[in-house]
């Protein structure tokens, strides 16, 4: 019998049991069943996507849990560096099956530095990030090293670490130390991408905010939504049938005459005068 199917085995003889120590990883880190109500989520960690916990779940039962989530112990308690979606679908499967709600986990021994780390690592490899969400990491990546004082050119570090080239880290480091608020939020809504970002981000503090502006000003003066675009063609066609000033909102038809006889002309195109007896 493999090792899962001597765990399943385990949680459903030994449901008395809250965790069981496995044994040691050749890192010196703990394996360990752990019950799900002694495992606390990170409060640093980045939404749940809910769509990635039913395929998780989905997974789950069918294959089982293929990677162990990573905790550190808190408080007689297990807080988690890596595997928030994992646990997440794992409580969904324990409402179904009470056989799911014993995990194996592996325990390793952080500070809290390393700990974060970890959790900025863990998301990076295993959760599409945004480009404001990466800038995000690599920013923070850059203060916990500097905390740590890791030696060493810190932008080759985090490259190495989350596999990426350095002139691709330096370019978030400059967006996460130079831009102003404004720029990082029109970033997080995607107004701007990370390159223009950092192009703006280059620029004294004052003068962020006004490219940032003009660039707005620009970017919403050159889109057209659908709406617009139906609105303008409308426009056009009916000013063209009736012969007369025509304006159009998304809440209006406004038309244009003068006097009785251009209103009759117009109802009459329209097909809304009734005939006389």
């Amino acid at each position: 019998m493999d090792l899962a199917k001597s765990l399943i085995s385990q949680h459903q003889s030994a449901q008395k049991t809250t965790y069981t120590d496995i044994g040691k990883t050749f890192l010196g880190d703990k394996i360990m069943n752990i019950s799900l109500e002694n495992i606390i989520c990170n409060p640093k960690n980045r939404e749940i996507n809910l769509e990635k916990v039913q395929e998780y779940k989905a997974s789950i039962r069918e294959l089982g849990l293929i990677e162990d989530p990573v905790v550190m112990e808190v408080d007689d308690r297990y807080m988690l560096l890596s595997g928030h979606h994992r646990i997440a679908a794992c409580r969904l499967l324990a409402e179904e099956d009470p056989k799911y709600q014993i995990v194996r986990c592996k325990v390793v021994e952080k500070d809290d530095l390393d700990a974060e780390l970890v959790l900025i690592h863990s998301n990076m490899k295993n959760n599409p990030l945004t480009s404001y969400e990466k800038m995000m990491a690599i920013g923070r990546e850059e203060e916990l090293l500097k905390l740590k004082e890791e030696k060493g050119t810190l932008r080759n570090v985090i490259a190495k670490n989350m596999g990426l080239k350095a002139s691709q880290v330096q370019t978030n480091l400059t967006v996460y130390k130079k831009a102003i608020p404004e720029l990082k939020e029109a970033l997080k809504e995607e107004v701007v991408t990370l390159e223009m970002a950092r192009n703006i981000a280059v620029l004294p503090i004052d003068e962020q905010l006004v490219k940032l502006t003009n660039l707005k000003r620009t970017k919403k003066a050159k889109t057209k939504t659908t709406e617009d675009i139906f609105l303008t063609d409308l426009k056009r066609n009916i000013t063209r049938k009736l012969g007369t000033k025509t304006k159009i909102t998304s809440n209006y038809i406004q038309i244009s005459y003068n006097g009785v006889d251009d209103l009759n002309r117009i109802l009459e195109i329209l097909n809304l005068l009734e005939e006389s007896t």
